[in-house]
């Protein structure tokens, strides 16, 4: 006979996260987690920084304004002293910091909080817009379109298993399709912006506000000196778009509504 299992039923559940230092070690720890939390109409969502040195004042605000661009309030932040940054994601991969701080103080990489992303794959479109919004330093606009990303899936596809390229990926296929289409965007968006910057013979924002002014004359010059500014091959940059356009299907099909959007938006500027 087929012994029959008791299920234990509960109405809450807690997930605990916990330091792995002695309580001696605990204040003069540098180093550890940082645990933002924010409530977004009915999701709550959380999001992970690893943090080198918390008790640098400088370091610790680089990385919460890095997350205020994203909309997380720098007053619903815990930290958690922990041993190292291996030592967290093994013991919790779930809670994965995607944001590291190091040692100098350099804030890298993007928050992919949690939340209702089971739901649609409109959840990283907005994961995708915001990192974007933020790459310009637009905290108002980052924010705006993090709070504004909701789901879009109808309610009768609730429920339904969604299908991954392979049973260990992370993303679904509809998410990860969308995933590429924004960075494809994102990438077209790049590309143009440095594009108008050699043909004004400008060199990137970020330069005019350090006074760095290009003294090169040519065309040819004058775009290796806008790329480099940006750190960025605008013909590596060309190719990688091709690149997806031959790769991804997804991108391939979505060519008309992205130069239709494009177009668009030349057109309302001028």
């Amino acid at each position: 006979n087929k012994k029959k299992h008791q299920l234990a039923k509960s109405f809450r559940t807690t997930l605990q996260l916990k330091t792995d230092l002695s309580k001696s070690s605990r204040d003069a720890h540098p180093c550890g987690i940082l645990h933002f939390t924010r409530c977004a109409g009915l999701a709550e969502e959380h999001a992970f920084a690893w943090i080198a040195h918390h008790e640098k004042e400088v370091h610790l605000d680089k990385t919460l304004e890095h997350f205020e661009r994203f909309g997380f309030d720098a007053e619903n932040v815990s930290f958690i002293p922990y041993s190292s940054r291996r030592s967290w994601i093994e013991k919790y991969p779930l809670a994965f910091p995607h944001v590291h701080c190091s040692d100098n103080g350099d804030v890298m990489g993007f928050p992919f909080w949690s939340g209702d992303s089971s739901s649609s794959h409109g959840h990283v479109a907005g994961r995708m817009t915001a990192i974007a919004a933020a790459s310009l330093s637009n905290t108002n606009t980052a924010a705006a379109m993090t709070a504004n990303a909701t789901p879009t899936t109808p309610n009768n596809s609730r429920g339904r298993k969604k299908k991954k390229i392979i049973p260990t990926a992370h993303l679904p296929n509809e998410e990860r399709e969308e995933l590429h289409i924004e960075m494809y965007k994102y990438f077209q968006w790049l590309r143009t912006s440095l594009a108008t910057a050699v043909a004004a013979g400008e060199p990137p924002q970020q330069q005019q506000q350090a006074s760095v002014v290009s003294t090169a004359s040519s065309d040819k010059k004058k775009r290796r000196s806008v790329s480099s500014a940006a750190g960025v091959n605008l013909s590596a940059l060309q190719n990688l778009m091709e690149g997806m356009e031959s790769t991804f299907k997804v991108v391939r099909n979505a060519q008309p509504a992205i130069a239709a959007a494009s177009a668009t938006a030349v057109a309302s500027t001028l």
